[in-house]
């Protein structure tokens, strides 16, 4: 096990030597050897000692923190690498406008082309409008033309922002049984808005934990800048998978019946998962990470474009993103 995901506020973790043991009034429910730990997830009011604190560090254990409506409300990050050659690299970058502008186009296209390719892939799913999906499909494309002619961070992202809106304004074709008219981040009012928000946190982990591992500077991003305490370079790498990846991910939930509606609940007017519903969520959501039907796995990817990033900020040079194809290798 390399994730431990504790989604139950009875739960308490204690340690016992190497290993961390999780117990419920007094009751073992599951122990954990340390050596297969990587990280660990924690939803809610979940109790960890001090000594368990201190031994997950120590041991290069990263932690996480979610509030119950899947927002991250803080990480301890316990294998950062101190790369101070690649930090050097990735300050210099982040002076060079035009290097932000190319990189932010690079991302925008990619992260368009991946909408396309997810909208094209559930074309001809049942009960689908077709004239309206492909409507959307043309706007995209010839969005895509004009970012291309971008010439600041800001005009970009307006296209890629533009993008998004029509985007999510067909998303809701391809999940007919549930409410879904537009994206909404906090709080959310639906069920797929809940099921988005909880996929991208996770999904930005997957981005800082790759990052942090290099020596990044996560919050020095290209794209979204710098705001105090904000992972900005995580939010522009994960970008691009946002379709293929977390989108695909919400719509296999739903349309495979591994979450229903009794699987959320309204808490202080905001849709969120159930107890049950983020245990069911977590276990998807490894199976997910090791599957990926092109060749590889969405785990191995990640690790790779990671490392394809770290060479373009050592060599300067253009960083092609991840585009979805039929056989990714």
């Amino acid at each position: 096990m390399d994730v431990l995901y504790v989604t139950d506020k009875t739960y308490k973790i204690q340690k016992s030597v190497d290993t961390l043991v999780v117990k419920q009034g007094g009751r073992k429910i599951a122990s954990v050897p340390l050596v297969h730990l990587k990280s660990v997830v924690l939803f809610g009011y979940v109790q960890l000692s001090t000594q368990v604190l201190h031994l997950l560090m120590s041991s290069g254990v990263n932690i996480f923190y979610f509030d119950n409506k899947g927002e991250v409300i803080g990480i301890v990050l316990s294998n950062q690498s101190n790369n101070v050659l690649l930090r050097i690299s990735q300050y210099r970058l982040w002076e060079n406008q035009e290097f932000r502008v190319e990189f932010s186009k690079k991302i925008g296209g990619a992260k368009i082309k991946n909408q396309v390719s997810f909208i094209n892939k559930h074309l001809n799913d049942k009960g689908i409008d077709q004239l309206k999906i492909k409507q959307a499909e043309k706007f995209l494309l010839e969005q895509l033309k004009l970012m291309k002619r971008g010439n600041s961070i800001q005009s970009v992202m307006g296209y890629e922002g533009i993008c998004a809106k029509v985007y999510f304004e067909v998303f809701g074709e391809f999940l007919q049984r549930f409410e879904f008219h537009k994206r909404e981040r906090r709080p959310a009012k639906n069920i797929v808005n809940a099921l988005l928000n909880y996929t991208y946190a996770f999904l930005r982990n997957e981005m800082i934990l790759r990052l942090a591992a290099y020596g990044f500077d996560i919050e020095l991003g290209f794209i979204h800048g710098v705001r105090y305490g904000r992972d900005s370079l995580a939010l522009d790498l994960m970008e691009v998978f946002r379709p293929v990846f977390a989108d695909e991910f919400v719509l296999k939930l739903l349309k495979g019946g591994y979450l229903t509606e009794q699987s959320f609940e309204i808490v202080d007017e905001a849709c969120v998962l159930t107890a049950e519903g983020v245990g069911i969520f977590c276990t998807q959501y490894e199976l997910y990470l090791t599957k990926l039907d092109l060749g590889t796995s969405w785990f191995r990817l990640f690790d790779r474009e990671i490392k394809r990033f770290r060479a373009s900020v050592f060599s300067s040079k253009p960083y092609s993103p991840f585009v979805f194809k039929e056989r990714e290798k």
